[in-house]
């Protein structure tokens, strides 16, 4: 069983988490800074996020940005673009949920 979830000042148990529908690796190669590419730069950033009921992302807010300033931005607007499957109480209701997402950026070789 997956963590409780806050949601509407309630502590929920969820019988499912949120799933990554998107291929994020080739979200995230798209949206590599350039700057940070052409300097070969590597690093990660972590957001925190709402995935909604119907498995849209909001209320994204960088907490991380590691290896170039510019990784933060990128990661959101790479994230705010995914989908995803929403988590489920323990009714097997869909819920919102709060989440940390993390992006790895690494040039390619």
């Amino acid at each position: 069983m997956a963590k409780p979830s806050r949601g509407r000042g309630v502590t929920q148990q969820l019988s499912a988490r949120p799933v990554l529908l998107t291929d994020m690796d080739r979200t995230l190669r798209r949206h590599y800074p350039n700057e940070a590419r052409a300097q070969q730069i590597e690093g990660h950033a972590r957001l925190q996020l709402v995935v909604s009921r119907r498995g849209r992302p909001s209320q994204l807010r960088v907490i991380e940005s590691v290896g170039h300033p510019a990784f933060g931005e990128a990661c959101r607007r790479a994230v705010a673009r995914s989908r995803w499957r929403p988590a489920r109480d323990r009714s097997g209701d869909r819920v919102a949920t709060r989440i940390l997402y993390r992006c790895k950026f690494e040039v390619d070789s």
